[in-house]
């Protein structure tokens, strides 16, 4: 086989790494989706090297823009979020791309991604180490009727539903 005429770059280096060619597991339990919002994608090397630090694996790395239909039907139910708050959610996701990450576990995936992302909507209320908290916007918007939006930084699934919904809908991308 020829041998290429340029060297690696870092960056192809790291693209490698990163779309590594592990076997997936069809357990669901072992591997959840992580999307880094569009107010937080400048800091997305940053947060994948955190996540990385807790002790989760990124497996796959999509860079999207992710579209009004796809957040309203495969991120959250607007049926059970207040009308305001879901259009507030979709014209975030809409502000510019998002990184969506597959990422590994173990058996504990979603409490290490909640742990490491954050637990509460409100950046201000996660622990100072969450990635909601660091990159994440303090300040809510202020919406009608006196309802709130607070811009976090990333979405994570809070149960094991969420995880495999997220999961099914990541692999359609």
């Amino acid at each position: 086989m020829p041998m290429k005429n340029h060297e690696t770059t870092p960056a192809e280096t790291e693209s490698a790494s990163l779309t590594n060619q592990i076997e997936i597991s069809p357990v669901v339990g072992d591997v959840a989706v992580c999307i880094i919002k569009p107010d937080a994608f400048n800091n997305r090397e940053a947060i994948v090297r955190q996540l990385k630090n807790s002790g989760l694996y990124v497996v796959e790395r999509k860079t999207k823009q992710l579209t009004d239909q796809f957040v309203e039907e495969a991120l959250y139910d607007p049926k059970g979020l207040p009308k305001p708050i879901a259009e507030a959610t979709q014209r975030h996701f809409a502000s510019g791309p998002s990184e969506v990450l597959l990422v590994r576990g173990g058996n504990a995936v979603i409490t290490k991604l909640v742990e490491t992302v954050g637990l509460k909507t409100d950046p201000s209320l996660c622990s100072s180490e969450t990635i909601r908290y660091l990159y994440g916007t303090h300040v809510p918007e202020e919406l009608e009727g006196g309802l709130k939006y607070w811009r976090n930084a990333a979405h994570r699934p809070k149960d094991q539903t969420e995880a495999q919904r997220d999961l099914k809908n990541f692999r359609e991308l």
